[in-house]
């Protein structure tokens, strides 16, 4: 069966298509689109029409190709935006009838168990400790896990968008603005139990994945064209990140384009982004951040197909 799972976020639009056989999965084609749908939700309680448009756009040219591919089935979710949004039931409407298919709207543990998911079986790592981040524009989501066992999770407001809206208005930002970001990330960062229990446990990789952290690791590799052979399994250190957010902070959004590894669209939140990974990495304790290219859409996979089961998560 050939299936196509699309994940609509609150800056992006990934596409996955699989060939699903004997309890197995081969990525067919994936792409994303830049379509900031979460622009302006910080100040107002709904979606802003162009962001709307954006996405309703690409998703009818994703769900287009999708099906020139010859796809069985879809998957469409919704992450985020779709939770603060208080007209998020219309652009439901208006999502569903551009894809024909129904859109689930992922609820923030959900979320947190899907990614957890695709980053541990993406990198084999379903037996023993280990700890995932997943930096999305609206959230972030946080997972402490024990033989592909979920043991602790926690979804938190602080995505590469919305702390963008919220922090930076200069361009390029001030000290000032990066310190008030530094700080509001790790007093939310300071007490997460998913942490806590990390730092009192310890051992096991630290994985991040989302479209922060691929583009911190292509960064990391001056990629001028995005390799995800070269970028999953990567090892982002600590003074790695730190020197990328001082770089990035010193940079105007023009200048940052031009950046290798950077997608230009990216540009204006990767900062914000950066600095959520730095602090995570700080407040773990960790030696490092491995990056996976695979997510939450893989998760969705490796859950339907049995690799990891929901049913043997932990606390929620």
């Amino acid at each position: 069966m050939r299936v196509a799972i699309l994940d609509v976020g609150s800056h992006s639009i990934q596409l996955l298509v699989s060939d699903v056989t004997a309890g197995t999965w081969t990525q067919v084609a994936a792409g994303e689109r830049i379509t900031r749908l979460a622009h302006g939700l910080t100040h107002a309680a709904r979606f802003h029409p162009a962001a709307a448009s954006r996405t309703l756009a690409a998703l009818r040219l994703f769900a287009a190709r999708a099906r020139a591919l010859g796809v069985d089935a879809f998957s469409v979710v919704g992450t985020r935006p779709f939770r603060m949004a208080t007209d998020a039931a219309d652009l439901v409407a208006r999502v569903e009838a551009a894809v024909g298919a129904p859109l689930e709207i992922l609820s923030g543990s959900r979320e947190a168990e899907l990614g957890f998911a695709g980053a541990v079986v993406g990198l084999g790592c379903t037996r023993g400790p280990v700890l995932t981040i997943d930096i999305g524009g609206g959230s972030t989501e946080i997972v402490c896990g024990e033989d592909g066992r979920i043991v602790e999770r926690t979804s938190l407001p602080i995505g590469a968008v919305v702390l963008t809206q919220r922090h930076l208005a200069h361009d390029p930002p001030s000290a000032a603005e990066i310190d008030a970001l530094r700080a509001a990330v790790a007093a939310i960062l300071g007490d997460v139990p998913p942490l806590r229990r990390w730092r009192e446990t310890g051992g096991g990789p630290f994985i991040g994945s989302g479209g922060t952290v691929t583009t911190l690791g292509a960064m990391a590799a001056r990629l001028e064209c995005y390799r995800p052979e070269l970028v999953h399994g990567a090892r982002l250190m600590p003074e790695t990140l730190q020197a990328l957010c001082a770089e990035l902070a010193a940079r105007t959004v023009a200048e940052r384009c031009a950046m290798p590894g950077l997608d230009p669209d990216r540009a204006p939140v990767i900062l914000a982004g950066a600095v959520v990974a730095a602090a995570a990495v700080a407040a773990a304790a960790a030696d490092g951040l491995v990056v996976s290219d695979q997510g939450l859409q893989h998760g969705l996979l490796a859950m339907r197909l049995g690799h990891l089961s929901s049913d043997r998560s932990g606390p929620r």
